[in-house]
Parts: C-alpha cells; sequence; structure tokens
C-alpha cells in the first residue's frame, strides 16, 4: 500500500514487514499467556491500554525506521 507512496529500497521493506509480523506474533503470545494465566481483569486493562500503547509504540518506531531509509529529496 505505501509502496507506491514512498519510494524505499526493497530490503527496508522487508524487514519492516518481518518486523510487524514478530511484533504481531508476539502479542498474540503475550495475550494468550496472560488470558490463561492471570486474573481477567488483569487480562482486560492489557488487552485495552497495554495493545494499544505497543501498537503506538511499534507505529511511531516504524514511522522512524521509514524516516531513516527516505532518499534525501522525500525528507523535506
Amino acid at each position: 500500500m505505501l509502496g507506491k507512496e514512498l519510494t524505499l529500497p526493497q530490503p527496508v521493506w522487508s524487514k519492516l514487514n518481518l518486523a510487524w509480523a514478530v511484533f504481531f506474533i508476539l502479542c498474540g503470545l503475550a495475550n494468550i499467556y496472560i488470558a490463561f494465566w492471570l486474573p481477567q481483569n488483569i487480562w482486560v486493562n492489557f488487552k485495552v491500554f497495554g495493545l494499544t500503547a505497543l501498537t503506538l509504540f511499534f507505529t511511531l518506531l516504524s514511522g522512524v525506521y521509514i524516516y531513516r531509509h527516505l532518499p534525501q529529496e522525500d525528507k523535506s
């Protein structure tokens, strides 16, 4: 989707895609662990606040990663 809007080398897109895949797998594993081993109120707070904060933080990190690899003329 963003490939048409942003010009980045293919290895950068591949690393970013892999990073998101690993992030979602780890979030899923954490969710399963918390859901089955901790009280329900902790799981609800993790789902609502924890995963939202983690996703926002990872999105910001992805933005920084993309910005670092933009061609010079696209940064301005």
